[in-house]
């Protein structure tokens, strides 16, 4: 439906096309749908949605793709499955597969979402659920993993968390918030002095902390400090048993001594006697 929408169309089937040039590349492919003034312009893709003008416009072989959006996913080619939605959203690579982006066009400025918000029934994921891990250098999100299977160079952390007591914990107010309430946390420059790892920079600035990597590295240091604490509680018993042996010898000469002052007492008086006569 409309000027030269699907014009090419020979053998290709189970096709939607709305809108002005729409799938005017099409001969064969199926399973597309196209709706938009040059949505899905493309010659052998299949199984891909595009809603909006010029949205997959440059798909060439790429199949099961969504866009949505005027000129959404208009760098993607030959990439697959793919849901790009937003104004000008652009997938990083004409190859790109299986990636989902979501927002204002690439680049920095106008047209750039900074929030995102989720309602659902359910506030909470339960003791059963998984963790989600926002990377805020990359954006990007995924679980939260810690098997071993995944992992190299595993070494014990020792004393790599030595200087966590250096960090400066603060209170403060995001100057963005006009109730003005009081939030607590660190200050991402102060931090990156202690640790760059545990900062994510954006433009080449701090912008904020990985504060889930905190209570492993507070974990090590309590598990130190119980270690010391051990070890101090040992050798303060040893002491104190030591200490118990020095008062029982103290409390055996304080009472031998008096004895043995009064047994010289009395050979000095016999001596005495013998003397005088």
């Amino acid at each position: 439906m409309g000027n030269a929408a699907g014009k090419l169309i020979t053998t290709g089937t189970n096709n939607t096309i709305v809108g002005s040039a729409a799938g005017d590349a099409i001969t064969t492919q199926s399973d597309n749908t196209l709706i938009g003034y040059q949505a899905g312009t493309f010659t052998t893709g299949t199984g891909n949605v595009a809603v909006g003008s010029g949205a997959g416009a440059a798909v060439t072989t790429g199949a099961r793709n969504t866009f949505v959006g005027y000129q959404a996913g208009t760098v993607c080619t030959t990439g697959a499955d793919n849901i790009i939605v937003g104004y000008g959203v652009v997938t990083g690579a004409i190859g790109e597969s299986n990636k989902i982006r979501i927002g204002g066009a690439s680049g920095t400025g106008a047209g750039q979402q900074n929030a995102l918000y989720c309602a659902a029934a359910n506030n909470s994921i339960g003791v059963a659920g998984t963790a989600l891990y926002i990377d805020g250098t990359t954006g990007k999100i995924g679980l939260t993993t810690s098997s071993r299977r995944y992992k190299d160079n595993i070494q014990d952390m020792a004393q790599s968390s030595s200087d966590v007591t250096k960090l400066c914990p603060v209170t403060f107010n995001f100057k963005s918030d006009v109730l003005g309430a009081r939030q607590f946390g660190l200050i991402a420059e102060e931090v990156a002095e202690v640790y760059p790892e545990l900062v994510w920079t954006k433009d080449g600035q701090p912008e904020g902390v990985h504060y889930d990597r905190l209570p492993v590295m507070l974990l090590n240091e309590y598990q130190k400090m119980m270690h010391t604490i051990d070890d101090q509680s040992k050798t303060i018993a040893l002491l104190q048993a030591q200490n118990a042996m020095l008062i029982d010898k103290v409390d055996m000469l304080a009472t031998f001594i008096p004895k043995m002052c009064n047994q010289g007492m009395d050979e000095n008086v016999t001596k005495e006697h013998v003397a005088h006569a």
